[in-house]
């Protein structure tokens, strides 16, 4: 009897674990968000790129003049000058910009007497700034070479000798966009303007002028 009776209890506790899998309960696990979880870029520290493009902006790349960066003597007294000259200031007469086919030679400025130690003569890209590049040369020589044409003039002191002194200033290349596109004016010790011109050059040609220092 005692027999049957743990038999009778083996067989009623295999039915109870030999229930269907559908039949057992299902544990879901539910994952609530937090209100704040929005996703975020990770932050990164760039304050040393903003310092690099705040280092590196170039002023001259802007279209308004707003004064002159000036190398050489007489810093101090040219850097903050400004120039608003009428269209005749010069006495030359004005050249065509979109008169393309006269570029394709030397064009002359005319000739001036003054009795400095120096002049000092700006360049600058009058037109679209696409990489104008140009020369200066004293007597057929180079002493400049390379200029990077900008938006805003940047200046250089010539000395000058007893006699005639010839300023060439020489056109490398035509940048992007032809032809090239300068202005240039020169000025002396006294800060009379003797020149004030635009070109558009072909490479190549050059915009002539001759000082003629007396003493």
């Amino acid at each position: 009897m005692k027999k049957l009776l743990i038999i009778g209890l083996f067989f009623i506790s295999i039915g109870v674990y030999s229930q269907p899998i559908e039949n057992q309960s299902k544990q879901t696990i539910v994952v609530t968000p937090k209100e704040d979880a929005t996703w975020q870029a990770p932050k990164t520290n760039m304050s040393w790129w903003k310092a690099y493009i705040d280092k590196k902006e170039n002023q001259f790349m802007k279209s308004t003049e707003k004064g002159i960066d000036f190398i050489g003597a007489n810093k101090s007294k040219y850097i903050q000058k400004k120039f608003e000259l009428p269209e005749n200031a010069t006495g030359v007469e004005k050249k065509k910009d979109s008169d393309y086919k006269a570029t394709k030679q030397d064009q002359y400025f005319g000739e001036y007497v003054n009795n400095g130690k120096i002049v000092n003569i700006y360049c600058r890209d009058h037109s679209t700034i696409d990489g104008d590049l140009v020369d200066i040369l004293l007597n057929d020589e180079v002493v400049i070479s390379n200029v990077y044409l900008t938006g805003n003039f940047v200046g250089y002191y010539i000395p000058l000798k007893p006699g005639f002194n010839k300023i060439e200033v020489r056109a490398i290349n035509e940048g992007e966009y032809q032809p090239n596109t300068a202005q240039f004016k020169v000025i002396d010790e006294n800060g009379q303007t003797l020149v004030n011109e635009l070109w558009n050059l072909a490479a190549g040609y050059k915009a002539r002028f001759i000082i003629v220092k007396n003493e």
